[in-house]
């Protein structure tokens, strides 16, 4: 699970660099749960349900007139849609973030060029020796983490899931 520091800053860097392309979305969704425990209430522009709100998404809105809506009322493929862009963008700062740190704590065993593109590959040996790390070099993508003694494939390719914990896992061990 990631930290909801994480998503926070996430969520500010990403509605700062909408504000600066004058891309200011005409309504936001604010929700029912609070993990800071200093959320604001609003009420959501078409039912008028109380929702919760960060106290930075709050100022924002109230400085740009946005509209704030539940969860029940916003448009569910547009927050879908979202939803998984969010999460797709924040997983890929984390897993560069990961490379950067495997890349400064293991052992580089292995590059060669990929078979496609011919862009570079790597593989790192953890210090332990009991974790290898497949990298493509050209955007610092993990591609596979294997278990040395077993042979065994911590994340298949493109399983988030298993990737999430595999990742925690991985960095435990290092």
């Amino acid at each position: 699970m990631l930290p909801k520091e994480v998503f926070d800053e996430y969520a500010k860097a990403r509605m700062k660099t909408l504000i600066e392309k004058g891309e200011i979305p005409s309504v936001v969704v604010g929700g029912f749960i609070d993990p800071f425990g200093d959320a604001q209430i609003i009420n959501c522009s078409r039912c008028d349900t109380p929702v919760l709100l960060r106290p930075w998404l709050t100022q924002i809105v109230k400085q740009y007139c946005i509209r704030v809506e539940c969860i029940c009322c916003a448009d569910p493929q547009e927050v879908k849609g979202q939803v998984a862009m969010d999460f797709a963008k924040i997983e890929t700062t984390i897993e560069q973030t990961l490379t950067l740190e495997i890349k400064q704590t293991c052992t580089r065993i292995l590059s060669y060029p990929g078979p496609v593109s011919g862009t570079p590959y790597s593989v790192w040996q953890s210090p332990n020796g009991k974790f290898r790390v497949g990298i493509h070099d050209a955007d610092n993508e993990i591609f596979c983490i294997q278990k040395v003694e077993t042979g065994e494939w911590l994340i298949p390719l493109r399983d988030i899931i298993r990737f999430n914990q595999s990742m925690q896992k991985l960095k435990e061990q290092l």
